[in-house]
């Protein structure tokens, strides 16, 4: 038992006084506004450094400045529920409420439908 409470000691120890992660600040980011964040996406940018994308209540939004300002995508993706966002290397993929699968290849500047062969309505997910 000594062992073990010399462990959890030492365990606690650097937890509270390591500098590291643990004690991180937040800073509020822009936006994007208009509802709550669902998914966070980050995509490499071929420029250097990277796009984040997130997937809110009101659409699909694009920061290029690590979320100091964010452009809403695809505003037709506002009339439908997103219930998955996700990315493979720089292709994003949504996944719609009853409105099938959505493919971007271009960092969400134009997207194309995936659906063709899966029933109408049916909930998708990424």
């Amino acid at each position: 038992m000594n062992k073990l409470h010399y462990i959890l000691c030492l365990f606690l120890f650097f937890l509270l006084f390591s500098p590291s992660e643990s004690s991180a600040q937040w800073v509020q980011a822009n936006g994007p506004y208009g509802g709550s964040v669902n998914d966070l996406v980050k995509v490499p940018n071929p420029q250097g450094g990277n796009y984040i994308f997130a997937n809110a209540f009101s659409g699909i939004y694009r920061s290029t400045n690590s979320g100091i300002s964010w452009t809403p995508l695809y505003p037709n993706f506002s009339h439908y529920t997103i219930i998955g966002f996700t990315s493979v290397g720089t292709t994003l993929f949504a996944s719609t409420n009853g409105y099938g699968i959505f493919r971007s290849t271009d960092y969400g500047i134009s997207w194309s439908n995936l659906s063709n062969g899966i029933p109408a309505y049916n909930d998708t997910y990424c």
